[in-house]
């Protein structure tokens, strides 16, 4: 779950600093786009996706025999982990650059300005000034990826179905216990007790930060 919550956050978090503030043409279109794909169920998306996984993507140039590899296929006996990663990473972009685009277009821009003055470039004030004054943002996101691929049952159920069973995600592993074992079963109720704890643990301990986090940028002035 920790991969899959450091990835998405990385790159939405640098896609939402150049959405908030980085003139570039067609930026407003591309972040409606990008939005956008939060309304794609999942489900519509997974053979798909799995597909390119496994075969790759290639272009073939017309009225030549020349094909451009977009994308290698991977081998996922071996890679199953990377693609659920990968996964998971597209389905989360789109609400993660929603909601820290809200937080960083809630800044002054004058801390902005002040920075570029200081002879700061984009790296250093995304480093310094955005992502320290949006921290609750940062740190809601990161609770509510972190539950969502804790939870998660259907992506790595097909990107890691010929994987070995002990590197299978806690949910999948519950699954199967489920279906081997009576549900009044030992195991059953052991296995359900440490798939609840850690969310409600994770939940009550840091409430209060996705408050925070998920109101920073909704209110200005």
């Amino acid at each position: 779950a920790i991969p899959a919550t450091a990835i998405p956050i990385g790159f939405a978090a640098l896609a939402a600093y150049a959405f908030a503030f980085i003139e570039f043409r067609g930026r407003d279109w591309l972040f409606i786009g990008t939005v956008s794909l939060m309304a794609v169920p999942i489900q519509l998306a997974l053979i798909p996706l799995l597909t390119t996984w496994v075969n790759g993507a290639h272009l073939t140039i017309p009225f030549t025999e020349k094909t451009l590899t977009i994308f290698p296929d991977l081998n996922v006996n071996m890679h199953g982990a990377t693609a659920a990663w990968l996964t998971q990473t597209g389905v989360t972009i789109p609400f993660a650059v929603f909601l820290l685009h809200n937080a960083f277009a809630a800044l002054p821009r004058e801390l902005l300005e002040s920075a570029r003055l200081d002879g700061a470039d984009h790296m250093t004030t995304f480093r310094r000034v955005v992502v320290p004054l949006t921290a609750p943002a940062f740190m809601a996101l990161a609770i509510l990826q972190f539950l969502f691929a804790w939870n998660e049952y259907l992506i790595p159920s097909v990107m890691l179905s010929g994987s070995d069973p002990i590197h299978l995600p806690s949910a999948v592993r519950l699954a199967n216990i489920v279906g081997e074992i009576s549900s009044a079963g030992p195991g059953a109720a052991a296995a359900t007790f440490v798939q609840i704890a850690v969310p409600l643990l994770v939940f009550f301990v840091l409430q209060r930060h996705i408050v925070r986090g998920l109101l920073t940028g909704s209110v200005n002035g």
